[in-house]
Parts: structure tokens; C-alpha cells; sequence
């Protein structure tokens, strides 16, 4: 299954999106699992794309219509007003939230 991770940790374009496939055998539909295996197979190393480098913190994955922000530890779901919120923000500081809470809480169960 394809999944759209928003690639904003180390780009100033807000634009750049990288599909992840994830085998349909891996998912379970338990969210913090799932995107555990999108993070997974977004590495180079399993899934090598010389567009992009692998997800990292602080890059957003699309999933079931949701947004996600790959925290140092976890993930973080956002609204879409905060991923407008979050998207805004200049590089240099959207670089210093992946290492603090920012402005959002709300945390995946």
C-alpha cells in the first residue's frame, strides 16, 4: 500500500512528497504500527529513491487521512490547521520544533 510522507525535515520546498509502499502483510490498521512500517520502508536502505532522502523526524506521513509528525520519539498527529501551521514555519525553524513540542500536543494512542 502507498503512502505519502511530506518531506519537510530538511527541505525549505514544502512541496516535496515521497510515496512509501509498505507490503499489505505488514499493516495491521493499528495506527502507531502502521506508521512505524511507513517510517520503516521510507529508509533508503529499504526503499532506495535518489529524490529523496529517507523519512526523518520531523517529516509529515499522510495516513487514513490524517496527518502525522515524526517525532524524535513517536508520532505526533496534526490538524490540518497545524500542518498549515507547521508548514508556514521558516526552515530554520521548523529544524528547531522536531527537537520540542512546538505548538501542538496532540500524541497517537
Amino acid at each position: 500500500m502507498k503512502f505519502n510522507v511530506l518531506m519537510l525535515a530538511f527541505n525549505e520546498d514544502t512541496n516535496k512528497v515521497r510515496t512509501v509502499d509498505v507490503p499489505q502483510a505488514r499493516l495491521t490498521g493499528k495506527t502507531d504500527h502502521d506508521l512505524g512500517y511507513i517510517f520503516q520502508f521510507g529508509q533508503n536502505d529499504y526503499q532506495n529513491d535518489p529524490e529523496h532522502y529517507s523519512v526523518s523526524m520531523g517529516d509529515v506521513i499522510e495516513y487514513n487521512g490524517e496527518y502525522f509528525l515524526v517525532r524524535m520519539v513517536g508520532y505526533q498527529r496534526l490538524t490540518p490547521d497545524e500542518l498549515d501551521r507547521y508548514k508556514a514555519l521558516p526552515f530554520a525553524e521548523r529544524l528547531k520544533r522536531q527537537w520540542t513540542d512546538g505548538e501542538t500536543t496532540s500524541k497517537t494512542t
